[in-house]
């Protein structure tokens, strides 16, 4: 993932147009406040995200290294972000077939 400031710009440019294009957006102060919402998500929350997501992965990784579970289910809607950092970080979890 990015990190330097350009990249991180040019990405949420990307990001934000590619979804403009989507909802069908054309004004310019909508292209604005969709480059401005992925930059603050970038910055604040998506950290935490993948630190939260680390640390569940620990505590699953001993969960499954102690024989206490052999699955691990993320349900959708709020889980679905935490799944998405967690199969960053883990792509075990992507197959369903290994176990980590």
């Amino acid at each position: 993932m990015a990190t330097d400031a350009g990249s991180v710009r040019r990405r949420g440019n990307r990001c934000a147009q590619l979804t403009a294009s989507r909802l069908g957006l054309t004004d310019p102060a909508h292209l604005a406040a969709l480059q401005d919402a992925y930059l603050v998500a970038y910055q604040f929350p998506a950290p935490l995200m993948v630190r939260v997501a680390d640390d569940m992965l620990a505590d699953l990784r001993a969960d499954v290294g102690s024989r206490r579970t052999d699955r691990i289910l993320a349900l959708g809607r709020d889980g679905h972000h935490l799944a998405f950092a967690m199969r960053r970080e883990c792509s075990e979890l992507d197959s369903g077939k290994r176990r980590f």
